[in-house]
């Protein structure tokens, strides 16, 4: 089996607490300089039942629908949840609704820092980046022919999924 570096987020909550510590972005954030915040939020636990939803509209609003936090963490992050490691189990097992709007109308890279500042007062998160050796899997034919089976077929990209 090979391994590839992948950058994952660790998420350490002493308890139900901690503190966080914003990523910056591309460019270096003066250490005085305030992070960009929603102008009001509504942050409400739900019981996790059904369809999960983050939309984003016009106007500078943001909602999420029966989000747990490690799934808003993803997003904020832009990462795949299986990125997002440590913190208590209830970080996958409650969920949350967020109603949130921002002043004027951001672009939505905005909205999702926004988002990161929102969780940092709501949740006090203690965020940090790390790259770790991974297992990942590799397909390689079992026919030496070099046919590919009925369902399966080149891909013309990185990577593709074909299938249900």
């Amino acid at each position: 089996m090979r391994r590839r570096g992948l950058t994952t987020v660790t998420l350490l909550l002493p308890g139900v607490v901690g503190v966080l510590s914003l990523l910056p972005l591309g460019a270096q954030v003066p250490a005085d300089a305030k992070p960009p915040a929603l102008e009001v939020a509504s942050v409400k636990p739900t019981k996790i039942a059904g369809t999960s939803l983050v939309q984003l509209y016009p106007g500078g609003r943001l909602r999420a629908t029966n989000f747990t936090l490690r799934g808003l963490i993803a997003r904020a992050w832009s990462l795949q949840s299986d990125q997002v490691g440590g913190g208590a189990a209830w970080l996958q097992s409650d969920g949350f609704d967020v109603e949130a709007k921002a002043e004027r109308n951001p672009p939505a890279d905005q909205i999702w820092l926004m988002l990161r500042t929102l969780l940092a007062e709501r949740f006090t998160l203690v965020v940090r980046t790390e790259t770790r050796e991974l297992p990942v899997y590799e397909l390689v034919l079992a026919r030496k022919g070099g046919k590919l089976g009925p369902a399966l077929r080149p891909s013309l990209g990185k990577w593709t999924f074909i299938g249900p």
